[in-house]
């Protein structure tokens, strides 16, 4: 009785996080945005449009050689923001939105947008 029970929730805890994986890759493929930089300004602005179905609750800031920075920008679909970073945008950077599902934040890796420097 004990091992009926232990695959019996191995198989449920297995289909739930199928589940999950599935709900994941179909919310990060309707996450989109564009991300901007007024080159001509001395302010050198970063901003990033959301132009996806779901609201963007982070964006991860990639800029080797310096660590990733994780910036707390909600962003509704439609809506554009500055982001308040440390990229320099003279250098290349990448832009990754995070997306919350069931309370939990989900890195769209696949959604990661390179922005090439001024």
């Amino acid at each position: 009785a004990i091992v009926t029970m232990w695959v019996k929730d191995r198989a449920e805890s297995t289909t739930q996080q199928q589940i999950d994986q599935a709900e994941q890759e179909l919310r990060c493929a309707d996450t989109s945005m564009n991300v901007a930089v007024d080159c001509s300004s001395s302010s050198l602005d970063v901003k990033v449009t959301n132009t996806g179905k779901f609201t963007i609750q982070k964006i991860k800031a990639r800029q080797p050689p310096n660590d990733p920075e994780d910036i707390s920008q909600v962003i509704a679909p439609q809506q554009t923001v500055t982001l308040n970073t440390n990229i320099n945008p003279l250098q290349e950077f990448d832009v990754i939105p995070i997306i919350k599902i069931n309370e939990k934040e989900v890195v769209c890796s696949a959604r990661k947008i390179t922005h090439a420097s001024c």
